[in-house]
Protein backbone atom coordinates (compact mmCIF):
# COMPACT_ATOMS: atom_id res chain seq x y z
CA UNK A 1 0.00 0.00 0.00
CA UNK A 2 1.38 3.40 -0.93
CA UNK A 3 2.64 5.46 1.98
CA UNK A 4 0.88 8.80 2.17
CA UNK A 5 1.66 12.03 4.00
CA UNK A 6 0.76 10.83 7.50
CA UNK A 7 1.70 7.31 8.51
CA UNK A 8 3.28 5.82 11.62
CA UNK A 9 4.43 2.26 12.18
CA UNK A 10 4.58 2.20 15.97
CA UNK A 11 3.46 4.22 19.01
CA UNK A 12 7.12 5.04 19.64
CA UNK A 13 7.34 6.67 16.22
CA UNK A 14 4.38 8.90 17.10
CA UNK A 15 5.94 9.98 20.38
CA UNK A 16 9.28 10.65 18.68
CA UNK A 17 7.60 12.84 16.06
CA UNK A 18 5.75 14.76 18.79
CA UNK A 19 9.03 15.34 20.60
CA UNK A 20 10.73 16.57 17.39
CA UNK A 21 7.90 19.05 16.92
CA UNK A 22 8.01 20.24 20.52
CA UNK A 23 4.44 19.19 21.38
CA UNK A 24 2.80 16.86 23.84
CA UNK A 25 0.48 14.24 22.39
CA UNK A 26 -1.52 12.00 24.75
CA UNK A 27 -0.89 8.34 23.96
CA UNK A 28 -1.93 5.40 26.16
CA UNK A 29 -0.26 1.99 26.34
CA UNK A 30 -3.58 0.29 25.63
CA UNK A 31 -7.17 1.25 24.82
CA UNK A 32 -8.80 -0.38 27.83
CA UNK A 33 -10.14 2.85 29.29
CA UNK A 34 -12.36 3.30 26.23
CA UNK A 35 -14.37 0.25 27.30
CA UNK A 36 -15.23 1.65 30.68
CA UNK A 37 -18.84 2.77 31.15
CA UNK A 38 -19.58 6.51 31.27
CA UNK A 39 -22.40 8.16 33.21
CA UNK A 40 -23.74 11.72 32.78
CA UNK A 41 -27.13 13.33 33.36
CA UNK A 42 -28.78 10.08 34.35
CA UNK A 43 -27.43 8.33 31.23
CA UNK A 44 -24.96 5.43 31.26
CA UNK A 45 -23.08 4.62 28.07
CA UNK A 46 -21.78 1.08 27.65
CA UNK A 47 -18.36 2.39 26.59
CA UNK A 48 -16.61 5.68 25.84
CA UNK A 49 -16.50 5.27 22.06
CA UNK A 50 -18.86 7.14 19.75
CA UNK A 51 -19.47 7.54 16.03
CA UNK A 52 -19.11 11.19 14.96
CA UNK A 53 -21.73 12.95 12.81
CA UNK A 54 -20.32 12.43 9.29
CA UNK A 55 -22.58 13.25 6.36
CA UNK A 56 -23.53 10.47 3.97
CA UNK A 57 -25.06 12.73 1.26
CA UNK A 58 -27.56 9.99 0.50
CA UNK A 59 -31.01 11.10 1.66
CA UNK A 60 -34.10 10.76 -0.47
CA UNK A 61 -35.39 14.02 -2.05
CA UNK A 62 -37.83 14.35 0.85
CA UNK A 63 -34.95 14.33 3.32
CA UNK A 64 -35.83 10.84 4.54
CA UNK A 65 -33.03 8.28 5.04
CA UNK A 66 -32.39 6.05 2.03
CA UNK A 67 -31.31 2.42 1.91
CA UNK A 68 -27.69 3.61 1.92
CA UNK A 69 -28.40 5.60 5.08
CA UNK A 70 -29.91 2.55 6.76
CA UNK A 71 -26.93 0.42 5.66
CA UNK A 72 -24.43 2.86 7.11
CA UNK A 73 -26.03 3.18 10.53
CA UNK A 74 -26.74 -0.54 10.86
CA UNK A 75 -23.04 -1.16 10.25
CA UNK A 76 -22.12 1.42 12.87
CA UNK A 77 -24.46 -0.28 15.38
CA UNK A 78 -22.88 -3.68 14.76
CA UNK A 79 -19.44 -2.21 15.45
CA UNK A 80 -20.10 -1.87 19.16
CA UNK A 81 -19.80 1.88 19.82
CA UNK A 82 -21.76 2.97 22.90
CA UNK A 83 -23.02 6.12 21.16
CA UNK A 84 -23.95 6.95 17.58
CA UNK A 85 -24.27 10.62 16.63
CA UNK A 86 -26.52 10.95 13.60
CA UNK A 87 -25.24 13.36 10.96
CA UNK A 88 -26.37 16.88 10.03
CA UNK A 89 -30.17 16.85 9.73
CA UNK A 90 -32.05 19.97 8.71
CA UNK A 91 -35.36 21.12 10.25
CA UNK A 92 -36.65 22.54 6.94
CA UNK A 93 -35.70 22.89 3.25
CA UNK A 94 -34.16 26.30 3.95
CA UNK A 95 -31.82 24.74 6.51
CA UNK A 96 -30.32 22.16 4.14
CA UNK A 97 -26.83 22.57 2.76
CA UNK A 98 -27.87 20.57 -0.31
CA UNK A 99 -30.68 18.41 -1.66
CA UNK A 100 -29.21 15.11 -0.42
CA UNK A 101 -28.99 16.15 3.22
CA UNK A 102 -31.24 14.49 5.78
CA UNK A 103 -34.27 16.52 6.88
CA UNK A 104 -36.54 15.69 9.82
CA UNK A 105 -40.07 17.03 9.41
CA UNK A 106 -43.58 15.81 10.15
CA UNK A 107 -43.54 14.20 6.68
CA UNK A 108 -40.32 12.22 7.28
CA UNK A 109 -40.90 11.45 10.97
CA UNK A 110 -41.96 7.86 10.33
CA UNK A 111 -38.81 7.19 8.29
CA UNK A 112 -36.59 8.43 11.13
CA UNK A 113 -38.55 6.32 13.61
CA UNK A 114 -37.78 3.27 11.46
CA UNK A 115 -34.11 4.26 11.32
CA UNK A 116 -33.73 4.62 15.09
CA UNK A 117 -35.55 1.30 15.60
CA UNK A 118 -33.30 -0.44 13.08
CA UNK A 119 -30.12 0.89 14.69
CA UNK A 120 -31.24 -0.18 18.17
CA UNK A 121 -32.25 -3.62 16.94
CA UNK A 122 -28.92 -4.13 15.18
CA UNK A 123 -26.91 -3.10 18.24
CA UNK A 124 -28.92 -5.30 20.58
CA UNK A 125 -28.71 -8.29 18.27
CA UNK A 126 -24.93 -8.05 17.75
CA UNK A 127 -23.65 -6.62 21.04
CA UNK A 128 -26.39 -7.06 23.62
CA UNK A 129 -27.06 -3.34 24.04
CA UNK A 130 -28.67 -0.49 22.17
CA UNK A 131 -26.34 2.42 21.35
CA UNK A 132 -27.23 5.84 22.69
CA UNK A 133 -28.60 7.84 19.74
CA UNK A 134 -28.02 11.57 19.23
CA UNK A 135 -29.31 13.48 16.20
CA UNK A 136 -27.67 16.68 14.99
CA UNK A 137 -29.94 19.66 14.30
CA UNK A 138 -28.30 21.52 11.43
CA UNK A 139 -29.02 24.96 9.97
CA UNK A 140 -26.75 25.62 7.01
CA UNK A 141 -26.88 29.42 7.09
CA UNK A 142 -24.49 30.92 4.53
CA UNK A 143 -23.85 27.42 3.13
CA UNK A 144 -27.49 26.73 2.30
CA UNK A 145 -28.18 25.41 -1.18
CA UNK A 146 -30.96 27.91 -1.75
CA UNK A 147 -30.98 31.41 -0.27
CA UNK A 148 -28.02 31.68 2.14
CA UNK A 149 -28.95 32.91 5.60
CA UNK A 150 -25.91 35.03 6.42
CA UNK A 151 -25.42 35.98 10.06
CA UNK A 152 -22.47 38.33 9.56
CA UNK A 153 -20.47 39.67 6.67
CA UNK A 154 -17.35 37.77 5.62
CA UNK A 155 -16.20 39.34 2.31
CA UNK A 156 -13.93 36.49 1.21
CA UNK A 157 -16.73 33.95 1.52
CA UNK A 158 -19.61 36.25 0.60
CA UNK A 159 -18.23 36.68 -2.93
CA UNK A 160 -18.45 32.93 -3.51
CA UNK A 161 -22.03 32.49 -2.34
CA UNK A 162 -24.63 31.67 -4.93
CA UNK A 163 -27.94 33.36 -4.24
CA UNK A 164 -26.52 35.77 -1.65
CA UNK A 165 -28.33 39.11 -2.00
CA UNK A 166 -25.82 41.06 0.09
CA UNK A 167 -28.14 41.36 3.10
CA UNK A 168 -27.70 39.99 6.57
CA UNK A 169 -30.35 37.65 7.96
CA UNK A 170 -32.84 39.74 9.88
CA UNK A 171 -33.35 39.47 13.62
CA UNK A 172 -36.82 38.05 12.91
CA UNK A 173 -35.32 35.32 10.71
CA UNK A 174 -32.91 34.38 13.47
CA UNK A 175 -35.72 34.34 16.01
CA UNK A 176 -37.68 31.97 13.77
CA UNK A 177 -34.59 29.74 13.60
CA UNK A 178 -34.65 29.42 17.40
CA UNK A 179 -38.27 28.33 17.25
CA UNK A 180 -37.60 25.95 14.36
CA UNK A 181 -34.86 24.19 16.32
CA UNK A 182 -37.18 23.81 19.28
CA UNK A 183 -39.76 22.14 17.04
CA UNK A 184 -37.01 19.91 15.62
CA UNK A 185 -36.18 18.71 19.15
CA UNK A 186 -39.76 17.56 19.67
CA UNK A 187 -39.68 15.61 16.39
CA UNK A 188 -36.34 14.06 17.36
CA UNK A 189 -37.89 12.89 20.61
CA UNK A 190 -40.91 11.42 18.77
CA UNK A 191 -38.55 9.69 16.33
CA UNK A 192 -36.98 7.73 19.18
CA UNK A 193 -33.65 9.49 19.62
CA UNK A 194 -32.10 9.76 23.08
CA UNK A 195 -30.78 13.29 22.56
CA UNK A 196 -30.80 16.20 20.15
CA UNK A 197 -27.68 18.22 19.38
CA UNK A 198 -27.88 21.93 18.64
CA UNK A 199 -25.05 22.37 16.12
CA UNK A 200 -22.88 25.42 16.71
CA UNK A 201 -19.66 24.95 14.76
CA UNK A 202 -17.80 24.80 11.44
CA UNK A 203 -19.07 28.04 9.90
CA UNK A 204 -22.77 27.16 9.84
CA UNK A 205 -25.31 29.69 11.08
CA UNK A 206 -25.13 29.27 14.87
CA UNK A 207 -21.36 28.88 14.87
CA UNK A 208 -20.93 31.85 12.55
CA UNK A 209 -22.76 34.13 14.93
CA UNK A 210 -20.28 33.40 17.72
CA UNK A 211 -17.92 35.74 15.85
CA UNK A 212 -20.51 38.34 14.80
CA UNK A 213 -18.52 41.08 16.55
CA UNK A 214 -19.62 43.74 14.06
CA UNK A 215 -23.26 42.73 13.57
CA UNK A 216 -25.71 45.33 14.94
CA UNK A 217 -28.66 44.48 17.16
CA UNK A 218 -29.41 41.67 19.62
CA UNK A 219 -27.43 38.98 17.77
CA UNK A 220 -24.08 40.72 17.44
CA UNK A 221 -21.42 42.64 19.29
CA UNK A 222 -21.24 41.54 22.91
CA UNK A 223 -20.65 37.98 24.08
CA UNK A 224 -24.23 37.78 25.29
CA UNK A 225 -25.56 38.87 21.89
CA UNK A 226 -23.23 36.69 19.80
CA UNK A 227 -24.26 33.58 21.76
CA UNK A 228 -27.95 34.50 21.88
CA UNK A 229 -29.14 32.40 18.93
CA UNK A 230 -27.31 29.34 20.22
CA UNK A 231 -28.41 29.72 23.83
CA UNK A 232 -32.01 30.43 22.87
CA UNK A 233 -32.09 27.43 20.54
CA UNK A 234 -30.81 25.23 23.35
CA UNK A 235 -33.49 26.67 25.64
CA UNK A 236 -36.20 26.03 23.05
CA UNK A 237 -35.06 22.42 22.67
CA UNK A 238 -34.84 21.91 26.43
CA UNK A 239 -38.57 22.51 26.68
CA UNK A 240 -38.91 18.87 25.58
CA UNK A 241 -36.16 17.46 27.78
CA UNK A 242 -36.98 14.77 30.34
CA UNK A 243 -35.33 11.77 32.01
CA UNK A 244 -35.25 9.91 28.68
CA UNK A 245 -34.36 12.76 26.31
CA UNK A 246 -31.44 15.21 26.60
CA UNK A 247 -30.27 18.32 24.77
CA UNK A 248 -26.59 18.53 23.91
CA UNK A 249 -24.40 20.54 21.54
CA UNK A 250 -21.48 20.34 19.16
CA UNK A 251 -19.53 23.50 19.86
CA UNK A 252 -16.70 24.95 17.79
CA UNK A 253 -14.20 26.44 20.23
CA UNK A 254 -11.60 27.75 17.76
CA UNK A 255 -11.99 28.84 14.13
CA UNK A 256 -8.34 29.49 13.28
CA UNK A 257 -9.28 32.95 11.98
CA UNK A 258 -8.51 36.40 13.42
CA UNK A 259 -11.21 38.78 14.62
CA UNK A 260 -13.71 39.79 13.39
CA UNK A 261 -14.06 36.42 11.65
CA UNK A 262 -12.98 33.89 14.26
CA UNK A 263 -14.21 32.65 17.63
CA UNK A 264 -11.78 31.49 20.30
CA UNK A 265 -9.11 34.08 19.54
CA UNK A 266 -7.93 37.15 21.42
CA UNK A 267 -8.72 40.78 20.57
CA UNK A 268 -5.28 41.62 19.14
CA UNK A 269 -6.03 40.46 15.57
CA UNK A 270 -3.90 37.31 15.62
CA UNK A 271 -4.94 33.67 15.40
CA UNK A 272 -3.44 32.45 18.67
CA UNK A 273 -6.15 30.57 20.59
CA UNK A 274 -7.79 32.30 23.53
CA UNK A 275 -10.20 30.03 25.39
CA UNK A 276 -11.69 32.76 27.59
CA UNK A 277 -15.02 32.97 25.74
CA UNK A 278 -15.33 29.24 24.94
CA UNK A 279 -14.77 28.43 28.62
CA UNK A 280 -17.39 30.99 29.62
CA UNK A 281 -19.92 29.56 27.17
CA UNK A 282 -19.35 25.94 28.24
CA UNK A 283 -19.60 26.96 31.90
CA UNK A 284 -22.93 28.70 31.23
CA UNK A 285 -24.26 25.67 29.35
CA UNK A 286 -23.36 23.45 32.30
CA UNK A 287 -24.96 25.86 34.79
CA UNK A 288 -28.13 25.78 32.68
CA UNK A 289 -28.28 22.00 32.93
CA UNK A 290 -26.44 20.59 29.89
CA UNK A 291 -24.47 17.56 31.15
CA UNK A 292 -22.61 16.52 27.99
CA UNK A 293 -21.30 18.08 24.78
CA UNK A 294 -18.83 17.60 21.96
CA UNK A 295 -16.03 20.09 21.38
CA UNK A 296 -14.73 20.62 17.87
CA UNK A 297 -12.50 23.03 16.00
CA UNK A 298 -13.66 24.89 12.92
CA UNK A 299 -10.28 24.54 11.28
CA UNK A 300 -9.05 21.06 12.15
CA UNK A 301 -5.81 21.23 10.19
CA UNK A 302 -4.01 24.27 8.84
CA UNK A 303 -2.70 24.35 5.29
CA UNK A 304 0.88 24.05 6.55
CA UNK A 305 -0.04 20.87 8.41
CA UNK A 306 -0.41 18.83 5.23
CA UNK A 307 3.25 17.87 5.53
CA UNK A 308 3.03 16.99 9.21
CA UNK A 309 -0.23 17.66 11.08
CA UNK A 310 0.93 16.47 14.47
CA UNK A 311 1.22 20.03 15.81
CA UNK A 312 -2.41 20.79 14.97
CA UNK A 313 -3.55 17.45 16.41
CA UNK A 314 -1.70 18.25 19.61
CA UNK A 315 -3.39 21.67 19.60
CA UNK A 316 -6.83 20.08 19.31
CA UNK A 317 -6.10 17.95 22.37
CA UNK A 318 -4.65 20.93 24.23
CA UNK A 319 -7.62 23.25 23.60
CA UNK A 320 -10.16 20.54 24.37
CA UNK A 321 -8.29 19.81 27.58
CA UNK A 322 -8.27 23.47 28.55
CA UNK A 323 -12.07 23.51 28.40
CA UNK A 324 -12.44 20.24 30.30
CA UNK A 325 -10.07 21.34 33.05
CA UNK A 326 -11.82 24.71 33.38
CA UNK A 327 -15.30 23.13 33.57
CA UNK A 328 -14.60 19.65 34.99
CA UNK A 329 -18.25 18.98 35.78
CA UNK A 330 -19.11 19.03 32.03
CA UNK A 331 -18.78 15.64 30.34
CA UNK A 332 -16.76 16.31 27.17
CA UNK A 333 -16.51 14.29 23.98
CA UNK A 334 -13.34 14.89 21.95
CA UNK A 335 -12.64 14.52 18.24
CA UNK A 336 -9.88 14.18 15.58
CA UNK A 337 -8.48 10.73 16.34
CA UNK A 338 -8.68 8.95 12.97
CA UNK A 339 -5.41 10.48 11.73
CA UNK A 340 -3.42 7.99 13.77
CA UNK A 341 -4.81 5.03 11.84
CA UNK A 342 -4.32 1.70 13.68
CA UNK A 343 -3.05 3.60 16.72
CA UNK A 344 -6.03 5.98 16.84
CA UNK A 345 -7.46 4.18 19.85
CA UNK A 346 -4.24 4.71 21.80
CA UNK A 347 -4.40 8.47 21.22
CA UNK A 348 -8.09 8.53 22.14
CA UNK A 349 -7.44 6.50 25.28
CA UNK A 350 -4.53 8.78 26.16
CA UNK A 351 -6.82 11.80 25.97
CA UNK A 352 -9.27 10.13 28.37
CA UNK A 353 -6.51 9.04 30.74
CA UNK A 354 -5.01 12.53 30.85
CA UNK A 355 -8.33 14.28 31.42
CA UNK A 356 -8.50 15.96 28.01
CA UNK A 357 -11.99 14.52 27.50
CA UNK A 358 -14.30 11.85 28.92
CA UNK A 359 -15.51 10.34 25.67
CA UNK A 360 -14.23 10.08 22.08
CA UNK A 361 -15.86 10.38 18.64
CA UNK A 362 -14.52 8.82 15.45
CA UNK A 363 -15.78 9.96 12.04
CA UNK A 364 -13.81 8.82 9.00
CA UNK A 365 -12.56 5.74 10.84
CA UNK A 366 -16.16 4.53 11.06
CA UNK A 367 -16.58 4.98 7.31
CA UNK A 368 -13.49 2.86 6.66
CA UNK A 369 -13.90 0.25 9.38
CA UNK A 370 -17.28 0.18 11.15
CA UNK A 371 -16.03 -2.66 13.37
CA UNK A 372 -13.14 -0.66 14.82
CA UNK A 373 -14.61 -0.45 18.38
CA UNK A 374 -14.68 -4.24 18.72
CA UNK A 375 -11.14 -4.42 17.35
CA UNK A 376 -10.01 -1.93 20.00
CA UNK A 377 -11.62 -4.04 22.69
CA UNK A 378 -9.83 -7.14 21.55
CA UNK A 379 -6.41 -5.92 20.42
CA UNK A 380 -6.11 -2.31 21.58
CA UNK A 381 -5.29 -1.29 18.03
CA UNK A 382 -7.24 -1.29 14.77
CA UNK A 383 -6.60 -3.68 11.91
CA UNK A 384 -4.12 -1.81 9.65
CA UNK A 385 -5.67 -3.47 6.59
CA UNK A 386 -9.05 -1.91 7.43
CA UNK A 387 -8.15 1.41 8.98
CA UNK A 388 -8.82 4.88 7.60
CA UNK A 389 -5.86 6.16 5.55
CA UNK A 390 -6.72 9.87 5.94
CA UNK A 391 -6.72 10.10 2.13
CA UNK A 392 -9.69 12.54 2.11
CA UNK A 393 -11.57 10.40 -0.40
CA UNK A 394 -14.72 10.64 1.70
CA UNK A 395 -14.22 14.40 1.98
CA UNK A 396 -14.09 14.73 -1.79
CA UNK A 397 -17.35 12.82 -2.08
CA UNK A 398 -19.03 15.08 0.46
CA UNK A 399 -17.81 18.21 -1.31
CA UNK A 400 -18.92 16.75 -4.64
CA UNK A 401 -22.42 16.09 -3.21
CA UNK A 402 -22.12 12.36 -3.91
CA UNK A 403 -23.08 9.47 -1.60
CA UNK A 404 -20.25 9.31 0.88
CA UNK A 405 -18.27 6.50 2.43
CA UNK A 406 -14.79 5.01 2.22
CA UNK A 407 -13.46 4.87 -1.35
CA UNK A 408 -10.64 2.54 -0.24
CA UNK A 409 -12.29 0.01 2.09
CA UNK A 410 -15.82 0.13 0.66
CA UNK A 411 -15.10 0.91 -2.97
CA UNK A 412 -17.86 -1.27 -4.42
CA UNK A 413 -20.42 0.92 -2.67
CA UNK A 414 -18.50 4.19 -3.07
CA UNK A 415 -16.47 3.97 -6.29
CA UNK A 416 -13.93 6.62 -7.16
CA UNK A 417 -14.97 8.92 -10.00
CA UNK A 418 -12.83 11.47 -11.78
CA UNK A 419 -15.58 13.97 -12.65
Amino acid sequence: MKRNWFEYHSPEEILADAKRNGVHLPLAKDAGVLWEKLTFGGVTLQNRIGIAPMEGVDSLPSGAPSELTFRRYRRFARGGAGLIWLEATAPSPAGRSHGKQLMLTEETLGDFQRLSDAVREEGMKKNGFSPYLVIQAHVAGRMAEKRPLVGRFFPERDRKLRGFDGKLATDDELKRTEEELGAFALLAKKAGFDAVEIKCCHGYLLGELLSAYERPGPYGGSFENRTRLFRNAVKAAKAFEDDAFLVTARLGIYDGLPRPYGFGVGPDGGIEPDMTEPVRLVRELREEGMPFLNLSLGLTLTAAAKQNPIRDLARIADLTGQIKKAVPEMTVSGTAFSYFRQFAGLHAAGCVEEGVCDHVLFGRMAFADPDFPLELRGAGTIDPEKTCLTCDGCGRLIRGRRPTGCVVRDRETYPVRED
